[in-house]
Parts: structure tokens; C-alpha cells; sequence
């Protein structure tokens, strides 16, 4: 399924890329992985977090087919969320993405998601 959007006369597609549930084990794991020229973005449900729980959202690309994954952002969610779902703005992709998610502290929890990619 695709939704066309057409702004000035450029019609992208918006196409589902993933989804499911993270169960949060302590390692840092990948929640989106993608390879290839794309908008990716995409919603996080946050509601199972409680007070002592920390949570932390790293973000990476790549500049060349083969080369490495570089970080580029991280951010850091702790307790319970006022506003438990998290929104990944959309951020372009060359040659690749990846967002992963790390539990640091509390009883782990398990974190819904879902992606979209616009090509």
C-alpha cells in the first residue's frame, strides 16, 4: 500500500518499511535498518516505561556502500513518559540509515514501533 502526496507536482510514495515489538535486553539493538536512498520516519510507544527506567535512542548513517555505520545523534528517555509516543522525524538516506534503542536501567520493557519510507 502506498499514499501519494503530491507537492508541486512530485508525487513520492509513502510505503510501510517495518514493524513490531523490541523487548529491551540491555545491548544496544537495532530498531530500523535501512540501505538505499529513502525519508524514513516513524512512531515508538514509550508507555511502558516507570520511574528508574532509562532508555537511550541512537541514530546512524552511512556515507559509502561498504563503509562504516557513524553515529550522529543519541537522546535519552528516562521515567515515565508525559507523552509516550515517540515520533522519528523524517531524515533522508543516501546510503543508509539505523536507529537503535538501549535499555541502560530498570526492569526491561518491551517497545512497540513502526516505520515508513518515502521514495
Amino acid at each position: 500500500m502506498s499514499l501519494p502526496i503530491n507537492v508541486r507536482g512530485i508525487t513520492p510514495r509513502i510505503l510501510p518499511l517495518a514493524h513490531g515489538t523490541l523487548i529491551a535486553n540491555g545491548t544496544e539493538q537495532t530498531l530500523i535498518e535501512y540501505l538505499g536512498v529513502a525519508r524514513i520516519s516513524g512512531y515508538m510507544d514509550l508507555q511502558n516505561m516507570e520511574s528508574g527506567d532509562t532508555i537511550i535512542i541512537r541514530y546512524y548513517v552511512k556515507f559509502s556502500e561498504n563503509g562504516e555505520w557513524k553515529k550522529y545523534n543519541e537522546e535519552q528517555f528516562s521515567g515515565v513518559q508525559s507523552y509516550p509516543v515517540l515520533y522519528f522525524v523524517p531524515r533522508e538516506s543516501y546510503m543508509g540509515i539505523k536507529i537503535t534503542l538501549q535499555q541502560t536501567e530498570g526492569i526491561f520493557k518491551s517497545f512497540e514501533y513502526n516505520f515508513l519510507k518515502e521514495v
